[in-house]
């Protein structure tokens, strides 16, 4: 699946090159680097309800800049990022609270979005420019369905379906930009991006035939990118 959608936004960033090669105002770039998840999302307290659980993953993103002039300019961000979730709090507390031997499988968060916004540009050199960018848009999160089976007694288990919701999010980045050659450059990035999801309904289905609801459950979405990548623009930054 990951790789799947690797390969998608590749060849759409292929074919973004084509659509605005014929302008010279753009930059497209492409970054990839660690997700590092923070605040309720990276907890794996059993009793926090917005815990996440989730790890440290991977993100990659691709972005489209038109330069309104030198030091600002639009943007517009289409990111996938992967978290695995940690399920080791939750099969420890099985395995205490009832004295047998609890097992899963490994499943990761999903997210990508879309966000427009805006950037600014501060030159430190001709090669060398600091960028500072601010941008909201819509974000999608996924958590595939996964199980815990007690190895100690057979057919016992319970599941939860698959959740997906979708927010509102933003993204508060900096970084800077090399350009060592004309129209080239390698771009370092640390990005913030930030959303509140709400989950309709959460399932958890039981061996014994019986079914959990948790309806309208809040998961808050805090992650910390940082990326390396290589931009092209349509137009020689320096001479």
């Amino acid at each position: 699946m990951i790789k799947k959608k690797v390969i998608f936004i590749a060849l759409a960033f292929l074919l973004s090159v084509n659509v605005f090669s014929q302008y010279d105002k753009n930059k497209i770039s492409i970054s990839l680097g660690p997700s590092f998840s923070v605040g309720d999302f990276s907890s794996k307290n059993l009793f926090n309800t917005s815990a996440g659980d989730a790890n440290t993953g991977i993100n990659f993103y691709l972005y489209y800049c038109y330069n309104v002039t030198r030091n600002y300019s639009f943007g517009l961000k289409i990111f996938d990022n992967f978290n695995k979730y940690n399920t080791n709090a939750r099969i420890n507390d099985l395995n205490y609270s009832t004295g047998n031997v609890w097992t899963t499988k490994s499943v990761y968060w999903s997210t990508h979005g879309y966000l427009l916004g805006v950037a600014a540009h501060i030159p430190e050199t001709k090669k060398f420019i600091i960028d500072i960018r601010f941008f909201s848009g819509y974000l999608f999160l996924n958590l595939p369905e996964y199980s815990f089976t007690n190895s100690s007694i057979s057919n016992t288990w319970f599941r939860f379906d698959k959740i997906s919701s979708r927010a509102i999010g933003y993204n508060i980045g900096t970084g800077f930009s090399y350009y060592f050659i004309p129209h080239w450059d390698i771009l370092f990035n640390v990005d913030y991006i930030g959303a509140n999801f709400i989950f309709a309904d959460k399932i958890t289905t039981y061996s014994t035939g019986s079914i959990n609801h948790y309806r309208n459950s809040k998961q808050t979405f805090d992650i910390i990118n940082a990326t390396v990548g290589i931009g092209y623009n349509f137009s020689k930054i320096f001479h």
